[in-house]
């Protein structure tokens, strides 16, 4: 008899201790729900590049636009936001992770390329958007091929998969100078014959070619030149906010669903977009 009663104690502690540890992560998982907080609160803090025509830039009146903007302002309006409820936080590419970490940002909206280092910190969600690695002259200043590299001034943004092109093609053996930047200013250090070159989003490349045909060239389109393959654009949200996640996924899915990604794409780039989101919902 005492053993038993020993027995039904012994489990009764058990199902205590497995309750209270639930608990914790309860209150844990809770207190990162950002999900919860935004639509709480009505307010949404997204953290853009604005440095990165058309992804993300200013109006003549200092106002944030740009494509990746658009589509904050999209989530906004599916969470019930007002637009004036809605802060852009413009980072560097290189403060990214950092934006989500200090909770500077509810999530990162900034052409952010789903890479497995980066999913060590941060979680990503479904692709918005797809691209490759171009290079980006002015125009009297194009390259065939990748060997012209040499001997130049390339410029390609730190922390970034164009920086990942660059230090590609110094390890086949092609010498050139790299300047790693931190501010997505590709087309300032043309503009000012800093450097003779941009390694820069496929995307970009074409758009500033088709928006400055007298200033700008697009080079080297086939990406594989450049040793990175085509890659793809997530939100960046924080690590164990899985309600969020779950949302933003299901956000993308629709916009992607309904078309409006694909228009707000064709409005910024003046393109459909060439690359096919995985999976393809259009």
């Amino acid at each position: 008899m005492k053993k038993r009663l020993m027995s039904m104690a012994l489990a009764g502690m058990m199902t205590v201790s497995v309750l209270t540890g639930c608990g914790a992560r309860g209150s844990s998982s809770e207190s990162a729900d950002t999900l919860a907080s935004v639509i709480t609160s009505q307010k949404l803090t997204v953290a853009c590049i604005l440095t990165n025509e058309p992804f993300g830039t200013y109006d003549e009146e200092g106002n944030p636009i740009g494509y990746d903007v658009d589509i904050a302002y999209l989530l906004a309006d599916s969470l019930g936001i007002a637009h004036e409820n809605v802060e852009i936080v413009n980072v560097p590419a290189s403060e990214r992770i950092a934006a989500l970490e200090s909770g500077r940002a509810d999530v990162v909206i900034g052409n952010f390329t789903r890479r497995l280092d980066r999913a060590q910190k941060v979680q990503f969600t479904d692709p918005y958007n797809a691209a490759a690695v171009g290079v980006l002259t002015l125009k009297g200043n194009e390259i065939e091929s990748v060997e012209e590299l040499a001997g130049k001034t390339v410029y390609g943004d730190a922390g970034t998969t164009n920086e990942e092109a660059g230090d590609y093609l110094l390890s086949q053996g092609i010498e050139f100078e790299f300047i790693r930047g931190e501010d997505s200013s590709s087309m300032m250090q043309l503009d000012s014959g800093k450097v003779d070159a941009a390694f820069n989003d496929s995307t970009l490349c074409a758009y500033m070619a088709m928006k400055y045909p007298d200033k700008y060239s697009y080079c080297i389109t086939d990406s594989a030149q450049l040793g990175v393959a085509p890659f793809y654009d997530g939100f960046g949200v924080r690590k164990d906010d899985q309600n969020w996640l779950n949302y933003l996924n299901t956000f993308i899915y629709q916009i992607n669903l309904d078309g409006s990604n694909a228009a707000l794409y064709e409005k910024w780039f003046g393109t459909p977009r060439t690359i096919t989101l995985t999976p393809d919902f259009s």
